[in-house]
């Protein structure tokens, strides 16, 4: 969690925007944060739309919208000088060995962002990879009637060899 593994050293502010989000989820995500959370709802529907799509189709590009730029110019960040956007499905797999912000602060930069080329060998177990090949021979390399698909196909030469 962001919590587990990052904010615990720092308690620094989780900003959350939302369209639809309950009490009881507010509250989880409340009791899992290690520092001030604050909720803002935004209505998708407000932001201009483009070409007729499906219902959701639109909510995920106006989502994507706010998200890729527009999330900035929002007041509940107007006071802070760096954010971190994470989505509802981040997760971290293992500690984040410095604070992001501190280093931005300190080398004067304005924009940052993680690629993670090399596994890091305490999580290495725990990784996307392992996760989709452990999946895929518990779900899939068991029925061949499901590995029909070209990339069920794929991984099956790519794990075999």
């Amino acid at each position: 969690t962001v919590c587990e593994f990052f904010n615990r050293n720092y308690g620094y502010d989780l900003v959350v925007f939302f369209e639809d989000l309950h009490n009881l989820q507010k509250e989880a995500i409340k009791e899992a944060a290690c520092g001030p959370v604050s909720f803002h709802e935004v209505d998708f529907s407000s932001y201009p739309q483009g070409p007729e799509v499906s219902e959701i189709t639109r909510s995920s590009l106006a989502k994507c919208r706010f998200m890729a730029g527009l999330v900035f110019t929002h007041p509940a960040l107007q006071s802070y000088d760096y954010a971190w956007r994470l989505d509802a499905d981040s997760m971290y797999l293992a500690e984040v060995p410095y604070d992001p912000f501190q280093h931005m602060r300190q080398n004067r930069v304005e924009y940052m962002w993680v690629v993670w080329y090399h596994e890091v060998p305490s999580s290495r177990s725990e990784t996307l990879w392992e996760a989709t090949r452990q999946f895929f021979f518990q779900n899939v390399a068991s029925d061949p009637s499901t590995a029909a698909d070209s990339w069920a196909t794929a991984m099956a030469a790519t794990t075999a060899s």
